[in-house]
């Protein structure tokens, strides 16, 4: 089903398997209802658009020009990298858009994922963030950016919903750099269905958003924000917390668990969890405060201070999961971080939003969801597949970062990843390595979700 570079009879077998995938989705129907395509198709179509962009990012030099040799050479006719460029356009951008959506509803790896333990209670646990990506400087005027009086930096937003349990992306869309999280807080309620749990962190912190998703049956996990008030849920009186812990600390406890109520005018019980953290993080919390803030505005002795606990709230009762647990649960949203990383290490997100220097969002747009099309049809149903037969014959867990760059690096045409030789290849390169002082990602990962 992949394609690359070296021995022609082994590209048409690839090519083949992914023309029939397309042919099952019925790709030439959708571009067609999406009014991608007009007419009839004479030198360029649907597939071979799709193929000759999945080629592209195989081989891991990516730009308009070779995406355009490479269509040239499967639709045997020259197309310029200006026709292609066309096609990158607002009215073509739903054929791209309707069949991510499409293959994100669908399990393409045959592997299906179950909670245990602690997760078990859950239908869903979806992770949402952002991440900002580069964009030429032309596209300042629409998307803004970074200014210093002196030069601009045009940037762009990705908001991204991830479900861990379906290992899918389920919502992910292009914003202005202006779009900050929390202006998008309110949308995961489209999302969100009884039963499901929210990691989110302090980016969207929103109160009356956590009410809305406790109205609809669904459950969440956050950071607390500093500024916000909290009060007892008994009294109405304010809560000062930094008194509270103090307090605790001099009796030689040093984490809490109670309910209150979030927000002096919307009173939303919520419950309220935190333990101290090592010297250390505390000290990398306040250089991350500093770092987050203008060098004039000045920090708190409060955030000062807070700085020392991890604190969280969650409409989880205190009887069905302890604060331990869920802050074991929380750390899953690291996940949503590797896979930025992913992209942008190892799949050029920053250089491929680059390559489309005319001012137009659609075309980033659409780059945006090519490239995730390619790691739904192409390399994530071969990592999950991949990531159940190392850990049933070796018994370690395999990392996305490491075999999404082992991919890039060492694909060939020819390579049989159910061979024994690439299996203990990835086994060796490509899996996370194990650590004496804690749990790696991957095992934490692996134990509350299991593949089969």
């Amino acid at each position: 089903m992949y394609y690359t570079t070296n021995s022609s009879s082994n590209n048409l077998v690839m090519h083949s398997k992914i023309m029939n995938f397309f042919d099952n989705i019925n790709v030439d129907q959708i571009a067609f209802d999406t009014k991608f395509c007009h007419r009839a198709y004479r030198k360029v179509s649907p597939k071979l658009f799709l193929l000759s962009c999945f080629m592209c990012f195989t081989k891991s030099n990516f730009s308009l020009r070779q995406w355009a040799i490479c269509l040239s050479q499967l639709a045997g006719n020259i197309v310029s990298h200006q026709s292609l460029d066309k096609k990158l356009h607002f009215n073509r951008k739903d054929f791209v858009s309707e069949l991510v959506n499409k293959l994100c509803l669908q399990n393409l790896s045959n592997v299906s994922a179950q909670t245990t333990g602690i997760l078990s209670r859950f239908n869903r646990v979806l992770v949402q963030d952002s991440t900002l990506v580069n964009l030429p400087q032309s596209h300042y005027g629409y998307s803004s950016g970074i200014s210093n009086g002196n030069s601009v930096k045009a940037m762009g937003r990705i908001q991204v919903v991830f479900d861990l349990v379906s290992n899918a992306v389920i919502k992910m869309e292009k914003c202005t750099y202006t779009s900050n999280d929390r202006s998008y807080a309110r949308e995961i309620i489209k999302l969100l269905n009884k039963g499901d749990l929210l990691l989110r962190d302090l980016g969207y912190f929103v109160t009356s958003v956590f009410k809305d998703i406790h109205n609809i049956g669904a459950f969440y996990i956050s950071k607390l924000s500093v500024g916000i008030c909290i009060f007892d849920e008994k009294t109405g009186e304010e809560i000062d917390l930094v008194k509270l812990i103090k307090a605790k600390e001099k009796k030689g406890i040093f984490k809490f668990d109670m309910n209150v109520l979030l927000n002096k005018k919307e009173k939303i019980r919520v419950r309220v969890f935190g333990y101290k953290v090592s010297p250390e993080q505390a000290m990398k919390k306040r250089q991350q405060q500093i770092n987050s803030r203008h060098k004039d505005c000045t920090i708190s002795n409060k955030s000062k201070f807070l700085a020392n606990y991890n604190i969280y709230i969650t409409n989880i009762a205190e009887e069905e999961i302890s604060g331990m647990e869920l802050f074991e649960i929380y750390k899953l949203r690291w996940t949503i971080e590797i896979m930025f990383k992913e992209w942008k290490q190892n799949f050029d997100l920053n250089k491929l939003m680059y390559c489309s220097k005319t001012p137009s969002e659609a075309r980033s747009e659409m780059l945006l969801n090519l490239l995730l099309l390619y790691i739904l049809i192409i390399t994530g149903p071969q990592f999950l597949q991949l990531k159940l037969r190392i850990y049933e014959k070796y018994g370690k867990h395999l990392s996305p970062i490491k075999f999404s760059k082992f991919w890039r690096n060492n694909y060939e045409p020819d390579m049989d990843f159910n061979q024994d030789l690439y299996l203990e290849l990835l086994a060796r390169f490509a899996c996370y390595d194990k650590r004496t002082d804690r749990k790696s990602f991957g095992e934490v990962l692996d134990t509350l979700i299991i593949l089969s």
